[in-house]
């Protein structure tokens, strides 16, 4: 059901996820020109659509970035102009208009797709570097449900909600993470600097040094020793831990390392 190919210089095709009906995977570039007619097509012959999203969308490190306050602002202006009768489209249009900057383009899209008659869950589809999936999938249920003012209504609570405990965490983590980062930069200045002049002197005295003296000069050494090697080794650790927490395309082995991590499932369910 998928056209796999490369795609053609200044045409852009949408990229497709989906599920047959014996429950695979499938995934390529759809042979359709826009979402909505690859979504059809898909449907048409019996698979369950995953994902559909255009080869335009901006993404990686350096593609503009939807923070979730931003998303929280567009989310609560549109739940109070939904339920005053305003059609879709309009709210769309006043919602874009009061919306911070970060998501006016992919809402002026949104609504030129809505317009032209697409769902508006498959118009938020499309753009999934400002709609996570967990969103698409609570707007859709809503309007299958002939209930979109309430969903998002409850979608705009659960984002507040959301934010609030991550400022709580930001604001209990700030100390430890930054005693743990001047505590252990200390260290690395005391293993590599302080203590082989210590050594030196120590070896010159000819007394036999304490266990726990000989065990931390035997850390010291092979630190100055492969000072290069260990750097790049953090370094590596921060940029694979950046990539868990941020990326989703990371999201399924983050879950499925937290959620197996004793302690931590718990408060990952949570």
């Amino acid at each position: 059901a998928l056209a796999r190919g490369r795609e053609r210089p200044g045409r852009a095709r949408p990229r497709l996820r989906g599920r047959t009906q014996a429950g695979g995977r499938e995934a390529g570039v759809g042979g359709a020109t826009s979402s909505e007619a690859a979504t059809s097509l898909l449907r048409a012959r019996g698979r369950i659509v995953l994902d559909v999203a255009s080869s335009e969308s901006p993404r990686g490190l350096f593609g503009p970035r939807v923070r979730s306050g931003d998303l929280a602002e567009f989310t609560r202006a549109l739940a109070a102009l939904l339920p005053a009768g305003l059609p879709l489209p309009r709210a769309l249009n006043v919602a874009r208009d009061i919306a911070p900057p970060s998501l006016r383009a992919a809402l002026t899209d949104v609504q030129a797709r809505v317009e032209r008659g697409t769902t508006f869950a498959d118009a938020l589809a499309a753009h999934p570097g400002a709609f996570a999936p967990s969103y698409v999938g609570l707007v859709r249920a809503g309007e299958r449900a002939g209930n979109l003012d309430g969903s998002i209504a409850r979608l705009a609570d659960a984002i507040e909600g959301e934010q609030q405990f991550r400022a709580k965490l930001l604001t209990a983590a700030i100390y430890p993470v930054l005693l743990a980062f001047v505590g252990g930069a200390a260290i690395l200045v005391l293993l590599m600097v302080v203590l082989p002049r210590f050594g030196a002197l120590f070896a010159a005295s000819g007394s036999a040094l304490p266990a726990s003296t000989a065990l931390v000069l035997s850390l010291s050494n092979p630190l100055r020793t492969y000072a290069v090697p260990v750097v790049l080794a953090l370094v590596v650790l921060v940029a694979v831990a950046t990539w868990l927490a941020t990326s989703r395309d990371a999201a399924d082995a983050r879950s499925r390392l937290f959620l197996s991590t004793p302690l931590v499932s718990g408060f990952y369910r949570e």
